[in-house]
């Protein structure tokens, strides 16, 4: 308490000096990542991305999922504050939503989904969310995250923080380049409370959470070609707590993820040739004392791809193999057989089983005269284990004036991960690939201090692998993935953003309507999947005063069906969140001081049912960079 009362202390006197100096603002960059190019104003073929982290914003949280909820009207779906954070784009469940980090894929390791709690912000240049079919492969979208790089110099930053509960954080980068080689390290380490206040009064026990992350990344470039490494690395235990306010049960799970990626980029004329080479392998053990029960398992995958990009046209080529190591489920007690038809078995705990993909893209551009007009196809054909699957993707846009109209559509195919498909608890040995449709259309206003955004969607999906809790034994309650025969998704978003980075504020909301289609005698048919909820909103006002940026974020999260025919549903939820960042330069550095209460009306709500979160409470962070 005396350490918070000091470090308070310290906030005050920087939001209110003297010494004023202006946050340093970096130029916009533009960086070819695997399918597509982002800008951090503009992203070409039109599709509609939402910046969480990049030129002119303000971070002032350690973790993404923190980013996330502050800024935009995206259900995010977690059980505890430390525990995995997936968010679910327009209804959709994280199998269908990719975390893209430096143009690779990384996942949970236990449940095989996109978890914004993997990468650390203090690693991080940029964050954007893609919407629309087809982005990254699902329908959802992706997360698309770019990590601070070795530029020409000296790169360092340093960040810190703590809070309310006991959480604290402590990470930081340091590099040094030149104009042909660099070389950059990261390391980061935090941990969530094991005992909380939730917005009742009640104590919340056994949800901590901690977890350390590594980053290494060099580059070199001889002549024309530009080569590249980079090694990421995080491990953490998170702890599983009973429901409501039970006593904790002595069970968690422990998780570890390491990727390392080598390439080379080189240029030939009028044409540029990529190729990488990425492997990654991933473990997760669930553990339970209590019960003295104990199972783990992994994953081992390498990639080869390569790439060659004209000046409107690009042919990618990608090979993989994954391997499924130990742990796997054992076979069903009622002789339920794999249908997954893509070379996977029901495993005994300790065997091996593996699967090779290859695909084929070919992806061209068209633009009208004096622009106003671009059209872009891409065709994938892709193989798993003997069976070929097209998967065609389209984006067309068109610009009159400040007003830019999208219309985009695709065919997916996802293939359930061994992850999905064989951990244990909570594996499927079951699942059958998603194949579905979607489409999308989009309209864009940008005045000078009013952007507008807004958008149309549906979708028509077959097989939908969703999560749901199953439970395994008297108050332990597992998420499983399961496959919905047909789902239809229709809805809409959008945002409205007035003003500028000085003062101004933001709205952004959706509502979306997602139904089991697969049989009209079940009582499930035409209602509303699983926690998925109707409506999310988001609103955000800030401003700038005396060098200091202060913000108030209110957010709503309507009510989640907790049944499938729709009789009982999860309160929806409403926050409220006030912060305040200060950044000035001192002694060579640029420091920002940030400071945010959580839930400052204390409410008392939670995700999951019976899983509370906590009520109000502060967190305050100071970062240094040169």
């Amino acid at each position: 308490m005396h350490r918070l009362a000091i470090i308070t202390w310290l906030l005050a006197g920087s939001l209110f000096s003297s010494d004023r100096a202006p946050a340093q603002s970096r130029p916009d960059s533009v960086r070819v990542l695997e399918e597509i190019t982002v800008t951090a104003e503009r992203p070409q073929a039109g599709l509609r991305v939402r910046t969480l982290l990049g030129a002119g914003t303000v971070a002032g949280e350690s973790s993404l999922d923190g980013l996330l909820e502050r800024q935009s009207g995206i259900y995010l779906h977690r059980q505890t504050p430390g525990g995995a954070a997936t968010p679910r784009l327009r209804g959709w469940d994280g199998s269908q939503t990719s975390l893209v980090v430096d143009g690779v894929v990384l996942a949970n390791p236990q449940s095989g989904q996109v978890d914004l709690s993997v990468v650390p912000v203090s690693f991080l240049e940029s964050a954007a969310i893609e919407y629309g079919p087809g982005s990254g492969g699902g329908l959802g979208g992706l997360v698309r995250l770019r990590t601070v790089g070795a530029e020409p110099g000296m790169t360092s930053r340093l960040t810190a923080g703590g809070g309310s509960f006991g959480a604290g954080h402590v990470g930081g980068v340091l590099g040094a380049g030149r104009e042909r080689a660099g070389i950059l390290l990261g390391l980061d380490t935090g941990r969530s409370p094991d005992r909380y206040r939730t917005g009742s009064g009640a104590d919340r026990l056994g949800a901590g959470a901690s977890r350390t992350s590594m980053l290494a990344k060099a580059h070199w470039r001889p002549g024309s070609a530009h080569w590249e490494g980079q090694v990421f690395s995080t491990e953490g235990r998170v702890g599983l707590p009973g429901p409501a306010n039970d006593r904790p049960r002595e069970s968690g799970q422990f998780q570890r993820l390491t990727q390392g990626m080598t390439g080379v980029r080189a240029s030939a004329g009028r044409y540029v040739l990529q190729a990488r080479l990425v492997g990654q392998r991933s473990f997760a053990r669930f553990e339970d004392l209590q019960v003295a029960q104990e199972s783990e398992s992994g994953t081992r995958s390498g990639v080869f791809e390569a790439s060659l990009t004209g000046a409107r046209s690009t042919l990618q080529a990608r090979f993989g193999r994954e391997w499924l190591e130990g742990g796997g489920n054992a076979a069903e007690p009622n002789g339920a057989s794999n249908r997954t038809g893509i070379g996977a078995t029901s495993q005994e705990a300790g065997r091996l089983d593996a699967r090779t993909t290859l695909r084929l893209e070919l992806g061209r551009e068209w633009t009208g005269e004096a622009a106003w007009w671009h059209l872009q196809a891409t065709a994938r054909q892709e193989l798993v284990d003997g069976v070929w699957r097209f998967s065609p993707r389209f984006v067309a846009q068109a610009h009159l004036g400040r007003t830019t109209f999208v219309v985009s559509g695709a065919r997916t195919v996802r293939y359930p991960t061994f992850i999905e498909l064989f951990w244990r608890p909570g594996g499927n040995p079951d699942l059958q690939p998603e194949i579905g449709w979607g489409l999308e259309g989009v309209g864009r206003l940008n005045g000078r201090r009013v952007r507008l955004e807004l958008a149309v969607f549906t979708a028509r999906l077959r097989d939908r692998i969703h999560w749901r809790p199953s439970l395994v034994g008297p108050g332990i309650q597992i998420w499983k993935p399961f496959n919905v025969a047909l789902s239809r998704t229709a809805g809409v978003d959008g945002s409205l953003r007035l003003g500028n980075n000085e003062t101004g504020a933001s709205i952004e909301a959706s509502w979306v309507r997602a139904t089991d289609r697969t049989d009209p005698l079940s009582r499930a048919f035409g209602h509303q999947l699983r926690y998925v909820p109707r409506t999310v909103a988001a609103g955000e006002l800030w401003h700038t005063f005396n060098g200091a940026r202060l913000s108030a974020s209110l957010r709503h999260t309507g009510a989640r069906p907790i049944a499938s025919d729709g009789s009982s549903s999860q309160p929806g939820y409403t926050t409220l969140s006030l912060g305040a960042v200060r950044t000035w330069n001192a002694m060579g550095f640029q420091q920002q001081l940030a400071a945010r209460l959580h839930n400052a009306l204390d409410h008392d709500y939670a995700v999951i049912r019976l899983y509370p979160m906590p009520g109000r409470h502060l967190t305050i962070q100071l970062q240094l960079s040169l």
